[in-house]
């Protein structure tokens, strides 16, 4: 995470720091000497802690935790989740703050991440789901969860300006990432539990000094962690170039698909205006044979042409109820019944019917694009960033679903080119009925709409930004 300024591509493959380091995969309890007394004595003991220069983390900070691309062994229950990282005065290495959270990330990958039933930031909160490790260099933060493991636990890095950061985050080793917002609550450090101790505590005559490293034993070390990173760049590099190719061969097949739907849309539209002329061809043959079929009627008897007239099928003209114009229709065939219709295909009660959502703001009179998701009426997370649209009529893409009962849920806007979160968030209840499309209409006056503070808007204001609608 340290090279966050290092690397011009950042990369959700990119190593954290501890990667360079698999030595920190194993705790470094202090040399003793064994007292033969003591041997049979066990116990749990704490690793102790040094000062280090990410002094800058120190104290209680809250977290907000974006789910942009889950994981695909776990369906997340949430697509955010909220809580608080404790940072104490001291280091875990030499580089790094240890400390400790209360985010419930089983929200997002399951039972892996279960927390231990005590109390966060308790003296009994030992466990290894709750610790985390951040530095700060420069305007750059890394933050590790779950640290002493290299797969499965979260490594987040980004800006860093004092008093709040944001970024991104990946989960190492597997897939789920998002983006994330750091905002401090108190400068003052937390005492949380440290490092748990796996061996047994025994009596100690003196502990042995740790012997400094030589000058060749340095230069060894640094060459080696500056082959690590250079290896790391260019993984990275080599990720991102395989990326980029990939995205374009996906665009050049995306492209080739619009070619063959524009082929196939025009070879329908040629079909159709052929038809169209041969019909209008019959129509005309039609009208000038009955002309001569009347003429040569005449010759044969008044009587027979009245009733060679009366069996030719004469044009009528009629009103259309659905579109309210004139249309041209024949009389009914002989041994057809009036009235007739065809009776319409019965459709599954189950089906998956439409469902589009717009949202109007009435300081401004316009409807506007945001973004909102839905869930079932129990809360459990189903959609998330689903958007209203940018057309005349407000509406944004149709998603979906069952019939049943669900609820919109909106959280946020644009105030200008900022991003706003309304302090108490739009719930909207939707019934989808069997067969029946669910357009859904919000009405809300942004101007007066409470806000809460975030990191565009600091205190919290309300938004005198006339909105962009359609």
């Amino acid at each position: 995470m340290e090279r966050q300024g290092e690397n011009t591509l950042p990369d959700r493959h990119s190593a954290p720091r501890s990667f360079c380091h698999p030595s920190r995969m194993v705790l470094r309890p202090a040399l003793v000497i064994v007292a033969l007394a003591a041997m049979g004595t066990a116990a749990v003991a704490q690793q102790p802690g040094i000062d280090g220069p990410s002094k800058a983390l120190e104290g209680r900070w809250r977290i907000e935790l974006y789910l942009d691309k889950p994981s695909a062994r776990v369906e997340p229950m949430a697509g955010q989740i909220n809580g608080e990282i404790g940072f104490s005065t001291l280091a875990w290495w030499a580089t790094d703050r240890f400390g400790r959270h209360n985010l419930n990330l089983q929200s997002f990958f399951g039972n892996s991440f279960l927390r231990p039933n005590v109390d966060a930031f308790s003296p009994a909160d030992t466990s290894m789901v709750t610790e985390v490790s951040g530095n700060v260099r420069g305007d750059s933060v890394g933050i590790d969860f779950i640290p002493r493991v290299d797969h499965g636990g979260l490594s987040m890095w980004g800006r860093f300006w004092g008093d709040s950061a944001k970024g991104r985050w990946y989960r190492r080793g597997t897939d789920g990432e998002g983006h994330f917002v750091l905002r401090r609550l108190s400068k003052d450090p937390v005492t949380v539990a440290l490092i748990p101790d796996v061996h047994p505590v025994v009596v100690a005559a003196a502990d042995t000094p740790v012997k400094k490293l030589t000058k060749a034993q340095a230069r060894a070390l640094a060459r080696k962690e500056a082959a690590a990173k250079a290896k790391a760049r260019s993984d990275s590099i080599a990720i991102a170039r395989s990326e980029a190719r990939q995205k374009a061969k996906e665009a050049a097949l995306a492209k080739a698909a619009a070619r063959d739907s524009a082929k196939a849309v025009a070879l329908a539209e040629a079909k159709a205006k052929k038809a169209a002329q041969d019909s209008a061809r019959a129509v005309a043959s039609r009208g000038t044979a009955l002309p001569n079929a009347l003429a040569a009627s005449q010759t044969g008897g008044d009587s027979r042409a009245s009733r060679g007239a009366a069996s030719a099928p004469t044009p009528v003209r009629v009103a259309s109820t659905a579109g309210g114009s004139a249309a041209l229709a024949t009389a009914p065939a002989a041994g057809a019944t009036p009235g007739a219709t065809t009776a319409p295909a019965s459709g599954d009660p189950s089906a998956a019917v439409p469902l589009r959502v717009r949202i109007f703001d009435e300081g401004s009179k316009k409807y506007f694009v945001t973004t909102y998701s839905l869930h079932l009426p129990d809360g459990h997370w189903m959609y998330g960033k689903l958007r209203t649209g940018n057309g005349p009529d407000g509406f944004g893409p149709a998603v979906t679903r069952p019939p049943g009962n669900y609820e919109i849920e909106i959280t946020n806007f644009m105030c200008g080119d900022k991003l706003w979160f309304f302090k108490d968030k739009i719930l909207q209840p939707v019934a989808i009925s069997p067969g029946t499309p669910a357009d859904i209409t919000i009405n809300t006056n942004l101007a007066d709409a409470p806000a809460r503070p975030s990191l565009e808007n600091k205190n919290g204001e309300k938004c005198s930004v006339p909105v962009a609608g359609t």
